[in-house]
């Protein structure tokens, strides 16, 4: 058995050292597979959970000697042969799936893009598989089985303009922060998993640039962490002097035998296009 902290991933490969009593010095051994990407060395931990052998995989090694010195030094292993999609595909949902988990070093920050979102746990390994947002948020409603669901993919799949990236929260209120282009305003709306609500800052349009609104929202989002989320509603009904206008909109349930779902998305579309008329 060879531990996979002993052993090295490289490209198109895994290099791994063994000592014997016969020989004087490590022998060098590499299994070749092409799935294999030098980026996974950080992340190794997780190929080992889902080829089942407690942190180590077995190998097959073989060392020709001709007059004591090393001639070839082969290996083999039927567990580092597993590793192939669909073993990769676990790794990325896994990952996915430890957002939801981990506590994470948030280093004054509340909004993370898909480029930084792996960056605050797992040593700042970052988003090796270069997964979208797209690709997130479905595997954590495959995962979560949210009561939302429908809420998500309409906002990401519908409304999200694929141009503008969105916008995560991580543990303990962990959600999406959707951009929104209305006629006249713009709309940041927030969706936490398994949560009633919606929340949806607006800002008549006036040539502020996109990434300076999503800091104010980011500041908003801020003080829902320390204040909660009923404070800050409570709160927002008296700020007569804000830069954007604040609305909380519930969704109690989704089932089939009611239209909450329908309701929730004609007060969205009616924020996006007809209030804004009134502006």
């Amino acid at each position: 058995m060879v531990p996979f902290d002993d052993c090295e991933f490289q490209e198109g490969e895994i290099v791994f050292s063994l000592s014997f009593s016969w020989h004087s010095k490590p022998i060098l051994f590499s299994i070749a597979n092409g799935w294999l990407r030098k980026e996974y060395e950080y992340i190794k931990e997780y190929f080992s959970r889902f080829i089942g052998q407690k942190g180590s995989f077995r190998a097959l090694v073989e060392v020709t000697l001709t007059h004591g010195n090393i001639k070839e030094a082969k290996a083999s292993s039927e567990d580092i042969s597993r590793i192939d999609s669909t073993i990769i595909d676990k790794v990325k949902y896994q990952r996915v799936v430890n957002l939801l988990k981990t506590p994470v070093n948030k280093e004054g920050k509340s909004l993370f893009t898909t480029d930084d979102i792996f960056q605050n746990f797992e040593n700042k390994v970052g988003n090796i598989f270069e997964q979208n947002a797209q690709e997130i948020l479905n595997q954590i409603i495959q995962f979560k089985k949210v009561r939302n669901e429908k809420q998500l993919e309409w906002l990401s799949k519908e409304i999200q303009p694929i141009d503008y990236k969105l916008r995560f929260t991580l543990t303990p209120l962990f959600g999406f922060v959707f951009f929104l282009p209305g006629r006249k305003q713009d709309f940041f709306c927030w969706e936490l998993l398994e949560t009633n609500a919606t929340y949806l800052w607006s800002f008549i349009r006036n040539g502020s640039a996109i990434d300076e609104l999503y800091d104010i929202v980011e500041v908003e989002i801020k003080t829902i962490e320390e204040v909660g989320r009923e404070q800050y509603r409570r709160n927002q009904k008296h700020n007569k002097d804000s830069k954007f206008s604040f609305i909380a909109l519930d969704h109690r349930s989704n089932s089939q035998a009611d239209d909450h779902f329908s309701n929730w998305k004609k007060k969205i579309e009616y924020l996006l296009i007809g209030n804004n008329d009134k502006q």
